[in-house]
């Protein structure tokens, strides 16, 4: 079975270089074209046109290879323009339906015309109409982008016939939108006269200037009708000679629905209402005497006006049960009427309302717009049989109508649902940042210049009065965001809070330059004294004879939420562009809730790899990856741990670049270092010779990315480009073989390396694009740059680029995707064109700060409906929800296994290292290779297996205590300290790298207080140990991992008070996600010190206690090692 790039099965060849081809129950037709230097313009112009998507267009693709070009063109058995319409001469065409299809093109063309584009190729042969829902037709336009590829390409001798002026060369004008509107009014001609039947009088148009004598023949020949002679004059208004003449596309869209509206008949249906109280009412109100003139003013006020109807359910005040009713609202009017069946021929009204706007408002916005009349009546006075249409013919329209409207409704709240928690969240951040913006006055006691720290003391004012008046000068002075910031007595400030230093005597000010930055290291409360680390060296600040001087000053300090704020308002638009739809990937909150949204689509084979090293199951993730496309732009790629999640990414971007040239790709990440080691597998590099160099890392701070990266900012990555290009202006002077020409050549060449010998890469980011200058320098740097294919930075830091406003990727993939949180992902990702999300969502979760969960739903009111989001609701990440919604659905809709992909084969750790979290967290689905295993052994005496458990169940002082807010176990640290003395003596040459991992921070703190000295040796011995939370170990890994439970007690815990919830919970260290990082960070070694049987027995409030199960694992299998410690004299 032949194919072409690996997915579009050829059935028959067309011809030299052309074929027919069959894709997912689609035809194609696929022309061949080999690349070469005139035709390279191709890749780029498909990478900007091949991913627009509209209903009523057929793009013409171009996809490619390495050797390459294939324009493809799906194939549609529709009818034509002339086919579907005009089917009897004798009769006239349906033009409620031809106005219709007139009004989809203008839809389809608004679509292109916003895009900056114009279609170029309109005629009758690719206009086509699918007419088999007897509701509503198709409209297909076909061969857009064909313009776009061959200026004068066309299959169809006929297509030139309908080209405009500027396309044909006769005038000087570049063709545009009103080129197609040109071509849109000969279609509309074309399609009156083969109403017609027998009218020749366009067989002799061959060029835009025969249409004048063939306008004259029409109205010499043929006595048109209104209509006809409405359709007539809009083709004149759409052929004038001129393009500036011809009438817009705005008000030619304007001109079809009037002549729509002419055309669609129109019912009048009545309303009846005997109820004498609603029209006595009505007439006391407005100052009427009867019935019958309530009656007449109802009609006055009616009459003309566009009617909306709303159905909702309202109890019945007799039976109690709910009954279906309609609201109407007509001008300021809304009638209450019954939606009951009934062979009246007439709707009952109930009551009449009278200047609800909201609830008008409210029916105009949920309800249906009915282009229909409604005569209203009262007891006694009925509506002419003339006017008053059958009221069946309504209920049909609305049964209709209803339903679609009621699954549109219902679709809309679950997408408004789904996005509440995340709505929460920012809210309750911006709360938090709010609760901050406060200052603390303080001075300075310490300065450790080597380290850049400064050492504060909080004061509190001399009196209150003081307190007022340095209050009372920030705020008169400050702008209206700091208002509230100046208050004393406030809560001290936490560890990782950044903060502003200023003067006091300065705060008035606010100037930039009298402040500087730093983090919060440590707070002492007794002794109110904190410790700042600067974010510039202190000598860069300040003058070292001047240290004097600094402590005398009194200091201001606060919480520096300007670049929080920032962040927020970015999270918070991004949110509120996916509500409203603002995403290159059409629908996609649609898509994200109900996955069967995505179309069916086919993993694309690939020829040959560039890792030759890749397992089946990552050329299977490559493979789904290359096969996203419109419809079907989205996937998941789960990365459990060790899995090559960094070694597929790179593969999928690479692939991309073999078959998309032009393509913008987006690496990102919330970390970092998960960008810098994609682009460090990517870029040009003495390890990769071969990689690729046009790349930009974006990102504020330069100190958190790696070495290699920083070597692709956008500032030296210019520098470097304009540093080749002068060197080549230099070498290559022009010549030629007339002097003059060589001479001005030459002069322009001279002229041009003048301007780079005085642009700066500084000068051309940050070009200030209203001045001339700036205008110039910034369409130099666009120039240089446009080629630039990789973009590197974090979910939030790429927002900092200049140019990100502008930017739009084909590809965005996102590495640790189920770390973030819906509004972190959506910044870069509502700009992509496709999206790829590698994570894990059996590992860490988004981080959410205390503070912040203490704030959702403060402004909730107890008793209310409305959503209320709790910690797990913010911090189960969109990468999770849409995982288990896939995973869900594929069970009916088996080809959305295409849309996500679990990565099964575990390159890092010893195969029982691994069996051990597989089988806890993932069902036993991951693999090693034994070749791969092979190579973990851990080589040491002292353990008999890769896996064992430091049991010190049996020991006395196993208990943990508490510290603070958190926990330590003296018992748990004094056996690792021992435990690590023994193999530093005995046998450490085997392990490079030991990790020592512990749930609790205090535990942390204890354990490198305890170890220190131990550590020490083992540095001597270029042996690194680092000992901290899990958070800090998420993507990384160690030869030997130790993890130390804490938590222990003499509780009698029982499997009985487990099952029921009681006796001690340690929900804290039995979260599965911090737990399964905790034991899969280990290559050689996992040791696991605690307490087996507390563990074992202890409950969790939710769901199963995962240790229990891993327990049993060491307790049932020989592969793993359990050692008991007992009391003894040493305690080791």
């Amino acid at each position: 079975m032949r194919k072409i790039l690996g997915k579009y099965v050829i059935v028959k060849e067309l011809g030299q270089n052309s074929y027919g081809a069959e894709y997912i129950d689609k035809e194609f037709e696929i022309t061949q074209i080999k690349r070469d230097e005139n035709n390279e313009s191709f890749s780029y112009t498909a990478s900007k046109l091949n991913h627009l998507s509209h209903k009523n267009l057929s793009t013409l693709r171009v996809e490619e290879d390495d050797r390459h070009f294939y324009l493809v063109k799906e194939c549609f058995d529709f009818e034509n323009l002339s086919e579907a319409f005009i089917v009897d001469c004798d009769e006239e065409p349906d033009y409620k339906r031809l106005f219709e299809c007139y009004l989809q093109l203008c839809d389809g063309l608004q679509y292109i015309d916003k895009q900056g584009l114009y279609h170029g190729n309109i005629n009758p042969s690719n206009i086509l109409i699918d007419t088999n829902d007897e509701e509503s037709y198709q409209v297909f336009l076909l061969d857009f982008g064909k313009s776009y590829y061959y200026k004068d390409f066309t299959q169809k001798v006929d297509g030139l016939r309908f080209y405009a002026p500027e396309q044909m060369g006769l005038i000087d004008s570049t063709p545009s939108i009103k080129s197609d509107m040109y071509a849109f009014g000969l279609c509309m001609l074309k399609l009156l006269l083969d109403s017609f039947g027998d009218c020749k009088a366009l067989d002799s148009y061959s060029s835009p200037k025969d249409l004048e004598t063939i306008f004259q023949a029409v109205l010499d020949e043929y006595d048109l009708t209104d209509i006809e002679n409405e359709i007539f004059l809009l083709t004149q208004k759409c052929c004038h000679f001129e393009p500036e003449s011809r009438i817009s596309l705005s008000d030619l869209h304007r001109e079809i629905l009037r002549l729509y509206d002419k055309a669609v008949p129109k019912n009048t249906y009545e309303l009846k209402c005997k109820n004498d109280t609603t029209l006595k009412k009505y007439a006391e109100n407005n100052d009427l005497d009867s019935n019958k003139e309530a009656m007449d003013n109802i009609n006055e006020h009616i009459k003309d006006h566009t009617a909306y109807i709303r159905q909702f359910e309202e109890e019945n005040k007799k039976s109690g049960e709910l009954e279906s009713k309609l609201e109407i609202a007509i001008n300021d009017l809304v009638f209450i009427c019954s939606a009951v069946k009934n062979k009246n021929s007439y709707l009952w009204v109930y009551r009449v309302h009278e200047n609800e706007l909201t609830r008008i408002e409210k029916i105009a916005t949920e309800g249906l717009e009915l282009r229909h009349n409604f005569v209203f009546t009262t007891k006694g006075y009925y509506a002419p049989k003339s006017c008053a249409s059958n009221i069946d013919t309504l209920k049909h329209e609305l049964d209709y109508r209803f339903k679609l409207n009621k699954l549109k409704i219902e679709q809309n709240k679950i997408d408004v649902k789904s996005i509440k928690s995340e709505e929460r969240l920012l809210e309750a951040i911006k709360k938090d940042t709010d609760s901050k913006k406060k200052t603390h006055l303080a001075s300075l006691t310490e300065i450790k210049r080597g380290a850049d720290e400064l050492t504060f003391t909080l004061t509190t004012p001399k009196d209150k009065q003081e307190n007022d008046e340095i209050e009372s000068k920030a705020l008169e002075s400050s702008p209206k965001d700091f208002k509230e910031s100046i208050q004393i007595f406030k809560p001290p400030f936490k560890p990782n809070e950044e903060v502003i230093i200023q003067e006091k005597d300065a705060i008035n000010s606010l100037r930039q330059d009298e402040s500087f930055k730093g983090v919060v290291k440590r707070y002492d409360a007794s002794l109110k004294q904190l410790i700042i680390k600067l974010n510039n060296k202190y000598d860069a600040l300040f003058d070292e004879t001047k240290e004097k001087e600094l402590k005398i000053k009194e200091w201001a300090i606060s919480y520096d939420y300007q670049v929080r704020e920032i962040l927020w308002s970015k999270q918070n638009k991004a949110l509120e562009e996916l509500k409203k739809s603002n995403t290159q990937i059409p629908n996609l909150l649609r898509k994200i809730n109900e996955p069967t949204e995505l179309k069916e689509n086919e993993q694309r084979e690939i020829e040959s790899y560039f890792n030759e090293n890749l397992d089946e199951n990552q050329q299977e993730a490559v493979r789904k990856a290359l096969s996203l496309e419109r419809e079907c732009e989205i996937l998941l790629i789960q990365g459990p741990p060790g899995t090559g999640k960094t070694t597929t990414i790179t593969e999928i971007i690479k692939q991309y670049q073999k078959f998309h040239k032009h393509y913008k790709i987006l690496i990102t990440s919330q970390s970092n270092q998960a960008v810098d080691n994609v682009l460090e597998k990517i870029c040009v590099s003495e390890a990769n010779p071969n990689g690729e160099d046009k790349i930009f890392r974006i990102g504020n701070d330069e100190r958190k990315m790696s070495e290699i990266a920083k070597l692709y900012t956008p500032e030296k990555v210019l520098d470097k480009i304009l540093k080749e290009n002068r060197k080549r202006i230099k070498q290559c002077v022009i010549t030629d073989q007339n002097p003059t020409i060589e001479s001005k050549l030459q002069k322009l060449q001279q002229d041009f390396l003048k301007k780079l010998e005085t642009l700066s890469s500084k000068d051309a980011i940050n070009a200030n694009s209203n001045t001339a200058k700036g205008k110039r320098d910034n369409e130099t740097f666009q120039l240089f740059t446009k080629d630039i294919r990789l973009f590197f930075g974090t979910l939030l830091g790429i927002s900092s680029w200049k140019s990100f406003r502008d930017v739009v990727f084909d590809v965005a993939i996102v590495d640790e995707a189920g770390r973030a949180t819906l509004s972190e992902l959506l910044v870069p990702c509502i700009k992509a064109k496709r999206i790829i999300l590698v994570g894990d969502h059996k590992q860490l979760a988004p981080v959410v700060e205390d503070d912040v969960v203490e704030k959702l739903n403060t402004d909730s009111k107890k008793g209310s409906d409305e959503f209320k989001a709790d910690k797990k609701d913010v911090t189960t990440s969109l990468f999770e929800r849409l995982f288990e919604r896939i995973e869900s659905k594929s069970k009916d809709y088996a080809y959305l296994e295409n849309f996500k992909h679990t990565l099964t084969y575990n390159y890092r750790a010893h195969t029982s290292i691994c069996d051990l979290y597989s089988k806890a967290f993932y069902e036993g689905r991951l693999q090693t290779k034994p070749e791969i295993s092979a190579t973990k052994a851990h080589n040491l005496r002292a353990f008999k297996t890769n896996a064992v458990w430091l049991d010190t169940g049996k020991r006395s002082n196993k208990e943990d205590t508490q510290q603070g807010t958190g926990k330590i176990n003296r018992c748990n640290a004094t056996i690792i300290a021992n435990t690590l003395s023994v193999l530093k003596i005995l046998e450490s040459q085997n392990i490079k790298d030991i990790g020592i991992i512990t749930p609790y921070k205090a535990q942390s703190d204890l354990l490198k207080r305890q170890l220190k000295s131990i550590k020490d040796e083992y540095v001597k011995e270029n042996i690194s140990i680092d000992i901290g939370t899990v958070d800090s170990f998420q993507g990384s890994d160690r030869d030997m991992i130790i993890y130390d439970c804490v938590r222990s007690s003499k509780a009698n815990n029982t499997q009985q008070t487990q099952k029921k919830r009681q006796g001690s919970k340690i929900d804290f260290i039995a979260d599965e996600k911090r737990l399964n990082v905790s034991l899969s960070r280990a290559k050689k070694l996992l040791l696991i010190v605690g307490d087996k049987e507390y563990l074992r027995t202890a409950s969790v409030s939710e769901g199963e206690n995962p240790f229990s199960a891993i327990i049993k694992e060491f307790d049932d299998t020989e592969k793993y090692q359990v050692i008991e410690l007992k009391d003894s004299k040493n305690r080791g």
